[in-house]
């Protein structure tokens, strides 16, 4: 938005030969307009760059987003011909991800990137640290299962699950205990503000002051060594209340795909595996954990509660 000080200043249209426009997945159209409008001419060359399957602008008005707001311009362009069939004049995809480990981006790379990502990350030895927590080190993602009970407090439409805030802590206690992790080398991630507001004072309260807890949306274009998602819910039974004000991790890709991929080496899930099979990618990520040996905690539902056949990986430890 800030780009309009240019134009303000006398900078004409035409006087730049590139405009390159970071993160245009998360921006609204009308705004990336505003560099658009006052600086382009024909001939400029636009490039946007980032990613139309994580989460888009932030829009609080719901008629906004019926209207279309909720769409970057660079998600809409996707629906134009040469760019819908990646025509290499107008599409250049950046598949290499130096941020998470081949395990970590194996699942978001089959469900939205048709298995083009290549995991370019450097060395992943601080796992073997983690052999305290991980059934495997070659695997570094554990989902621990807890049928919870989720709560709110009078009318606020937020929830909290003080156990799996609980369990959280413990697992930060453990990791900071058999590993030389510092305090900002972790992340937590949570969907509704209650849960961030339980677990930043449980943290608080053992002296854990510098663990950056949040929602996806705070966590978007940043990394984190290690990233726990607590995912809250216990029941379905609000879920239709969770869509009315855009909370939560059901039903929502994009959110899912932000959250599991902000982790370097290590991914963390506590949540209810009940509740997570009700949802396309949830369920699948839950199976691969299953699957790789790596869960823990409550019985997991039986295989014909599956809402979709399982995504099988390349690998079993």
């Amino acid at each position: 938005m800030s780009s309009s000080l240019l134009y303000a200043e006398g900078i004409s249209c035409g006087h730049f030969s590139h405009i390159f426009l970071d993160e245009a997945g998360q921006v609204s159209e009308p705004e990336t307009m505003v560099t658009i409008s006052n600086l382009c001419q024909k001939e400029t060359v636009v490039v946007l760059a980032g990613d139309p399957k994580q989460l888009g602008p932030v829009v609080y008005s719901r008629d906004a987003t019926m209207y279309g707001l909720g769409k970057s311009y660079i998600e809409r362009l996707f629906e134009c011909k040469y760019h819908a069939h990646e025509d290499s004049n107008f599409v250049t995809k950046l598949v290499n991800n130096y941020r998470c480990h081949p395990t970590i981006l194996h699942l978001p790379s089959e469900l939205f990137s048709e298995g083009e990502l290549v995991a370019c990350q450097g060395d992943t030895s601080s796992t073997k640290s983690w052999l305290g927590l991980l059934p495997h080190k070659e695997f570094p993602i554990l989902f621990v299962g807890i049928q919870g009970c989720d709560e709110r407090e009078g009318f606020n439409p937020s929830w909290f699950n003080r156990i799996e805030a609980s369990k959280v802590v413990n697992l930060i206690t453990k990791l900071r205990t058999i590993s030389d992790l510092r305090e900002v080398d972790i992340g937590v991630i949570t969907p509704y503000r209650q849960q961030v507001v339980k677990i930043t004072n449980a943290l608080e309260s053992k002296g854990l002051n510098g663990i950056k807890v949040g929602s996806v949306e705070q966590f978007q274009g940043q990394e984190k060594e290690v990233i726990i998602i607590s995912t809250v819910r216990s029941t379905l039974r609000h879920n239709e209340h969770d869509k009315t004000y855009s909370l939560g991790f059901l039903s929502n890709p994009r959110r899912f795909n932000v959250a599991v991929t902000r982790a370097k080496s290590l991914l963390l899930v506590v949540g209810n595996p009940h509740i997570i099979i009700k949802d396309l990618y949830w369920n699948k990520l839950l199976r691969y954990c299953e699957y790789n040996s790596s869960y823990q905690g409550c019985p997991l539902p039986d295989r014909e509660h599956d809402i979709v056949e399982y995504l099988e990986p390349e690998h079993k430890n």
